[in-house]
């Protein structure tokens, strides 16, 4: 005999509605360690274990490659997902790079050889684009013949004028590579006197003029 999904209290009172009993995650899955809840308060190795086992139990060869589809996928622009993925990616994934980039300061070797190597190259590609997209601001236009021939030979300094004019052409459209080259001068100049942002200067310049001839 069936039990009605509707009954009466033993005691007075309104009829209550009865949810139907729905079996466990845990009765229909052949993997139930990857359907177990965690306690919060588990080591850090547990918990990590339970998402990597989460992950492959989802369909994905490795938790790698779980994350890889977070940061890459397309997702529902109405969807909830959709928008803590740009949100992380605006957010939380520079922060996470940021702390990987520290932690592989004491991995071994081996284990971070790949992962530098992806960031040279990504850092790679991001200053090359920042170059080309500079030529194309400034194909043949009087700043660039400036830069490259009367300014390299014309004794010109970063405190004139023109100088300035020019450094802020330089950070405002190759703000990376204006970056970096700044932080090599000031980590291989220890006195940091007043050159160093002439230093950067004639390095920003020597590229630019090596980008037209070349052109």
């Amino acid at each position: 005999m069936n039990m009605p999904s509707y009954f009466e209290r033993s005691k007075p009172g309104p009829l209550e509605y009865v949810r139907p009993e729905i079996p466990s995650h845990s009765a229909t899955n052949p993997h139930p360690r990857g359907g177990r809840s965690i306690d919060r308060a588990a080591p850090v190795q547990d918990r990590i274990r339970h998402i990597v086992d989460s992950a492959i139990e989802a369909g994905f060869t490795t938790f790698d490659e779980a994350i890889e589809a977070y940061y890459t996928e397309t997702f529902d622009e109405t969807s909830p997902l959709d928008r803590d993925q740009r949100l992380s990616r605006n957010r939380r994934l520079p922060r996470l790079l940021g702390a990987l980039r520290d932690a592989s300061k004491d991995w071994s070797h081996w284990e971070r050889r790949g992962f530098q190597e992806q960031i040279t190259q990504g850092a790679e590609d991001i200053l090359v684009d920042e170059l080309e997209l500079f030529r194309k601001e400034y194909p043949d236009t009087a700043f660039l013949r400036e830069v490259t021939s009367s300014e390299l030979g014309g004794g010109q300094t970063a405190g004139t004028s023109r100088g300035l004019r020019n450094r802020r052409t330089f950070q405002d459209n190759l703000p990376n590579l204006w970056a970096l080259a700044t932080t090599l001068v000031a980590r291989t100049n220890a006195s940091r006197h007043d050159s160093d942002c002439e230093a950067v200067l004639r390095i920003m310049e020597t590229l630019c003029a090596s980008q037209s001839n070349g052109s």
